[in-house]
Formats: structure tokens, sequence, C-alpha cells
């Protein structure tokens, strides 16, 4: 899947439109209405199963973009946290069980 583009995002910002909490409607709307174009298309291809934003400056629209479409969103916060999640498990029987007989 081709990524969506967003230099009129990026334009939008560059202008003071801002992506933070207090700002970035404009850009939260284009987001939102560029993901229901290609959702619609997409779904006459082949189902959607999540969307990546490679962008750290679209982070805070991940949230609207998940209520708004129903799939998982990812992005850098829920990459760390995943990592984060993984590393606090402990580690699973069998691998300590294989690790202490090949000491």
């Amino acid at each position: 899947p081709r990524p969506i583009e967003t230099e009129e995002e990026e334009e939008e910002e560059g202008a003071g439109g801002g992506s933070g909490e207090g700002g970035g409607g404009g850009v939260r709307a284009s987001l939102l209405a560029k993901v229901s174009c290609l959702l619609r298309s997409r779904s006459l291809h082949a189902p959607v199963g999540g969307i990546l934003l490679e962008s750290p400056q679209l982070s805070p629209h991940a949230d609207a973009l998940r209520a708004a479409t129903g799939l998982p969103v990812f992005d850098a916060l829920t990459l760390a946290a995943s990592f984060e999640l993984a590393a606090a498990l402990p580690a699973p029987a069998s691998a300590s069980a294989s690790a202490s007989a090949s000491a």
C-alpha cells in the first residue's frame, strides 16, 4: 500500500497550523478525508488491516484516525509502548528451561 501523502499538511503546519493538542484541526480534517478516500478505494481491491503513521508529526491524530476508521493505528508511540510491554513480560518457561539445559 502507498503511504498517504501529507505535503498539504506540512505546508499548513509551516503556516501556523500546527499539529499539537491545541491546534491542527485543518490538518486532522484533511488527514481524515484522505484516509476515508483511501479506504473506500482500497475496499475494492483488498481490505486494510491497519494504518501506519510514518511521521511523528501525525501521532497527535492517531486517536482520531482510530475513532473514525475502527482500525488499529500504529505510530512511534505505539511502537515504543509495545517494546516496553514486551520487555516487562517474563520469559517463557521453555526459553528459561533451554537456557539452563545448555549451561
